[in-house]
């Protein structure tokens, strides 16, 4: 016994709809998070960074015997605005004018390096811990109410 079908009628092939509400969702929540990033970077790091470059001019200045008139923070991983950072000190015991010196030149140190990497990790705990509280919650209100409403 042979079966036939008829060439006018196709098997369906129907898997999931791909669920556009979903990702969009998706795509909103990573945005925040970058904004979140962001406002971590300028309202945690920024000042704490400031702090500690304040703190590694002033020792210098110290060491070579100049006043600390100026200083900008390294901002080497920012999108815009890059600096690498300097230190601008008043005249010395010799009545020599002012000297600039970059946060290279000065080398400060491993305290320095630790300060400006603890706060890239706080900003990206931030960031993670934002993450962890926006998505599950927010994808299951979803699942929720699709199954609520369909």
């Amino acid at each position: 016994m042979t079966t036939s079908t008829d060439p006018d009628v196709s098997p369906s092939i129907s898997g999931p709809r791909f669920d556009y509400v979903r990702w969009v969702l998706i795509a909103g929540i990573a945005v925040s998070a970058f904004i979140v990033l962001v406002m971590a970077r300028n309202t945690i790091v920024r000042p704490l960074d400031n702090l500690v470059t304040e703190q590694t001019c002033r020792s210098f200045g110290a060491e070579i015997q100049r006043p600390l008139i100026e200083f900008q923070r390294s901002n080497r991983f920012a999108f815009s605005d890059q600096t690498d950072g300097f230190c601008l000190y008043g005249p010395g015991e010799g009545g020599e004018g002012t000297v600039r010196y970059t946060l290279d030149e000065i080398e400060p140190g491993l305290m320095y390096t630790m300060a400006k990497l603890s706060g890239i990790v706080l900003q990206l705990g931030v960031a993670s811990i934002y993450l962890r509280l926006i998505t599950d919650p927010t994808l299951a209100l979803y699942r929720y109410l699709r199954r609520r409403f369909g």
